[in-house]
């Protein structure tokens, strides 16, 4: 039972990192690029 909710855990956890994640990067690499062009 607790193996399974370790299991659980790490899927949801892995799940929420891949994508809310990327998505924060994303946004701060715009938000780099309207401060600062890169042109």
């Amino acid at each position: 039972m607790i193996k399974a909710a370790k299991l659980y855990f790490f899927l949801i956890f892995s799940v929420f990192f891949m994508c809310f994640f990327p998505i924060k990067m994303c946004k701060g690499f715009v938000k780099e690029i309207e401060v600062n062009p890169l042109w």
